[in-house]
């Protein structure tokens, strides 16, 4: 006859059963509230992720997720475990963490950028000089921008950076002043636009607007209606890298671009830029981060291997 186990026997037993990958599924199905995207989000199948979904089940002795029309909800025991199992791994994270050095010379990762896509053109580029010299183990991935998505993803470390202007709510996101971002009115070589216009000729303009988010408005546009100027907008992309198409399909039409893709236009011919008297706004650029890799040392390298690549294309504020 077998002896009956002791407390601490029984909590020996159910620590030797749990595999700290069920954790990291239970973790992302938390944030994801879907076996498909923790599947592709952990490069799983979703067989796999629904076999270890009904480990964890069988392990807590609850269903801790059911289905809604929204995905999978968690029960009242998943939503008790939720944070002691994120503060778990959190944990077991930073003691990894904490014992591996950084090599680049030796390292072999992707490094996952999100921005858009006209950071692909401005700062891709560079970075890539860079890694062949001093990564070249490394390569990148720029992915699309999501802002819905980017503070789970940043601690999820999914993500490796966020470039953007736009602010990133939640107090455990970090970030980097990279550079003021300057704009440019650029136009087709045969638009009728002269060479020098003021604000209120400006807005009567036919735009190319440019805006990635879910709101209304783009961050210039609110600006401007701050200071009581509206403009035209004809058409609307989330696209920076199209609008040289768009204008030279239809000169009539005019675009506010980043400085950098406007010079770039005018020097490879067939664009200029006209300059609006008392200037365009300007915005400030950061890299964000999530602060559980604030000290880690490859994101340390990374922050500071891309804050080098801007200083390429913009001035600092120092």
């Amino acid at each position: 006859m077998l002896p009956k186990l002791s407390g601490y026997g029984v909590v020996m037993r159910r620590l030797r059963e749990l595999d700290i990958h069920l954790l990291l599924i239970f973790d992302s199905l938390c944030k994801t509230g879907s076996v498909t995207r923790t599947a592709e989000q952990l490069s799983l199948t979703q067989g796999a992720v629904s076999q270890s979904l009904r480990k964890l089940r069988t392990l807590f002795g609850d269903d801790l997720f059911v289905r809604s029309k929204s995905g999978l909800v968690r029960t009242q025991r998943g939503q008790e475990l939720a944070q002691p199992i994120r503060d778990l791994l959190a944990k077991g994270e930073e003691i990894l963490l904490s014992q591996t050095a950084f090599d680049p010379e030796h390292a072999t990762r992707m490094i996952r950028l999100s921005m858009l896509d006209i950071g692909d053109v401005a700062i891709v580029p560079t970075l890539l000089q860079r890694l062949r010299r001093e990564a070249p183990g490394c390569s990148v991935h720029a992915l699309h921008l999501d802002m819905r998505a980017i503070g789970d993803e940043l601690e999820a470390g999914t993500i490796d950076l966020l470039i953007s202007g736009r602010e990133v709510s939640g107090g455990e996101i970090m970030r980097q002043k990279l550079y003021t971002h300057r704009l440019a009115l650029l136009v087709h070589e045969k638009s009728p636009i002269s060479g020098t216009i003021d604000m209120r000729d400006y807005c009567s303009l036919d735009h190319i607007g440019i805006h990635s988010g879910t709101s209304s408005k783009s961050a210039l546009d609110r600006v401007l209606e701050a200071r009581g100027a509206h403009r035209r907008i004809l058409a609307v992309t989330s696209h920076a890298l199209a609008v040289p198409y768009w204008l030279e399909s239809d000169p009539n039409l005019a675009a506010t671009v980043p400085a950098f893709l406007a010079d770039l236009c005018v020097a490879r011919g067939g664009f200029r830029i006209v300059q609006v008297e008392g200037g365009l706004p300007a915005f400030d650029v950061y890299q964000f981060w999530h602060s559980r890799y604030d000290g880690d040392r490859f994101s340390i390298w990374l922050r500071s291997t891309v804050r080098s690549a801007f200083l390429r294309h913009a001035v600092f504020d120092m």
